[in-house]
C-alpha cells in the first residue's frame, strides 16, 4: 500500500512513522506557501490564478518566516478492514495539537474522510483519490488561511481606527507629523483590500458541473467553515477603515492647501507693507529735503 500511495503521490513523503497511533502505511507532509520556491524544496500543488503562490513541501525541522503560513497534512489511504480506527487516528493526531487551532472539522463523502483544523489536516481515501482530495484540501487551506490573517489584521486594528477617527473630521497642526502613519495604514488597508480581492473567485465561486469528488469536498469545506460569509463580514469593515482614512487624507490635504494659501496671502501682505513704508520712507525724505 505505501509503495502505491507514493506512485500517485510523487515527492510527497516528508515524515512516516513517527507517530504510533497513525497506522503504518501513513505519510506526513509539512507545507508553507511561498511566492518562491527557495532552498531545492519541491512544489506540491500551485494555487489558482490570480494568486502568486505555490504550496512547498518543507522538511520537519525547517525553521520559516513568521508571516508564512504552514499547515501539517497526514495522508492515509483508506483501508475497509479498519476504517475506523484510522479514522480515530487520524482525529486524534488532528486534535493531539491542543488549543483553539486544532478543533477538528469532520467531513465525510464518497468514502473520503477529512479531518481538518487550522494547523493540522488528515486526509482518509482511497490511494487513487489522494492526490485529488489533497490538492483540494490544500487550496482550501491557503485561502482559509489567508482570510484568518485578514480577520486578525482588521482586529488588531480597531483601537487605532478609534484614534484615528477624529481626524477625519478636524485636522489639526498637530496631527502634520502624523500624515506619514496615516498614509501607511491606509496602505495596509488597501492591500488588505487587494487580498481580499484575490480569495473572493475562489471562496465564492459557484458549483462545479458537472462535480468531481475535489469539488464537492472544497465546496462542503467552505460550507463548513463559513468562508463565504466571513468574506463578506471582512468587506464591510474594510469599508469602515477605507472610508475613515479616506476623510482622513481629505482633510490632511485641505489643511495642508489652506495653511499654504494662507501662508501665501501673509506673505503678500508682508511685501505690500514693506513696499508702503519704503515708499512712506521717501516721501518723507523728499519732503524734508
Amino acid at each position: 500500500m505505501i509503495a502505491t500511495v507514493k506512485a500517485t503521490l510523487p515527492n510527497m513523503p516528508l515524515e512516516q512513522g513517527t507517530h504510533s497511533s497513525l497506522p503504518p502505511d501513513h505519510m506526513i507532509e509539512r507545507i508553507a506557501f511561498m511566492s518562491d520556491v527557495a532552498n531545492g524544496y519541491s512544489v506540491a500543488h500551485g494555487l489558482p490564478f490570480p494568486v502568486q503562490m505555490k504550496a512547498v513541501l518543507i522538511p520537519a525541522d525547517a525553521v520559516l518566516e513568521t508571516d508564512l503560513i504552514s499547515i501539517q497534512l497526514v495522508l492515509i489511504p483508506a483501508s475497509e478492514q479498519d476504517d475506523r480506527d484510522r479514522s480515530t487516528a487520524a482525529r486524534a493526531w488532528v486534535e493531539s495539537g491542543g488549543g483553539q487551532v486544532n478543533r477538528c472539522m469532520p467531513i465525510v463523502l464518497q468514502g473520503a474522510q477529512i479531518f481538518w483544523s487550522q494547523s493540522r489536516t488528515a486526509i482518509i481515501a482511497a490511494a487513487e483519490r489522494l492526490h485529488a482530495v489533497r490538492s483540494a484540501v490544500i487550496e482550501f487551506c491557503f485561502f482559509e488561511s489567508e482570510l484568518r490573517d485578514v480577520e486578525r489584521q482588521i482586529g488588531d486594528r480597531w483601537s487605532q481606527l478609534d484614534v484615528d477617527t477624529p481626524l477625519a473630521f478636524e485636522f489639526h497642526e498637530q496631527a502634520i507629523s502624523e500624515r506619514k502613519e496615516l498614509m501607511q495604514r491606509f496602505r495596509v488597508i488597501i492591500g488588505l483590500r487587494s487580498r481580499m480581492v484575490r480569495m473572493a473567485p475562489h471562496i465564492q465561486c459557484p458549483h462545479v458541473f458537472p462535480p468531481t469528488l475535489a469539488s464537492q469536498i472544497s465546496e462542503r469545506m467552505r460550507e463548513k467553515s463559513r468562508v463565504a460569509e466571513r468574506l463578506e463580514f471582512m468587506r464591510e469593515q474594510i469599508e469602515v477603515f477605507e472610508k475613515v482614512y479616506e476623510m482622513c487624507s481629505q482633510r490632511a490635504s485641505d489643511f495642508v492647501a489652506n495653511r499654504t494659501s494662507h501662508m501665501l496671502e501673509w506673505v503678500i501682505i508682508l511685501l505690500l507693507a514693506a513696499k508702503t513704508i519704503l515708499l512712506v520712507v521717501n516721501l518723507l525724505s523728499s519732503a524734508g529735503t
